[in-house]
Parts: C-alpha cells; structure tokens; sequence
C-alpha cells in the first residue's frame, strides 16, 4: 500500500505542474484526488477549485462533475482559492 500511495503522490505532483501549464485533463486528475481522497485527506473546496479551472479550460468531464456535484454555476465563474 505504501508503494501506491507513493506513486500517487508522485504523479499529484506532475499533475500540478501539467495544470500550471494549462492541461486541462490534469485539472481534471486533481480534483479527482481531492474529492476521493486518494493517497490525500479529502478535500471538496480543493476539489471543486480543480475542477472549475479544469471546466473553464474546457474539459468536459470536469463540466459533468461539477453538474453531478449540484455546482453548475461555478462552471463560468472566476476562480478563487
């Protein structure tokens, strides 16, 4: 287990900087992460921060997630963290 929360870890941290650089699916990942949980304590305002850059930058999975989570309006809304 150790091992896997390691590797998660590392690739937490690739994703951040894919995001930095405007990727979209790794906005994506990282609201993933925040709201399950995996290999980080749960956190839904991280979550769904990730998850708006992610649907403004057009990822339409981050869109479904925000839809599913009851937060539509954040889809065109600014950002703040």
């Amino acid at each position: 287990m150790g091992n896997q929360t390691t590797n998660i870890r590392k690739a937490m941290l690739w994703f951040v900087k894919a995001a930095r650089e405007g990727d979209s699916d790794s906005m994506y990942q990282l609201g993933i992460l925040f709201e399950n949980g995996i290999s980080i304590e749960k956190d839904l305002e991280k979550a769904l921060y990730w998850y708006q850059i992610a649907a403004r930058a057009g990822n339409e999975a981050a869109k479904k997630q925000l839809k599913k989570l009851g937060k539509t309006d954040l889809i065109n809304k600014s950002h703040t963290m």
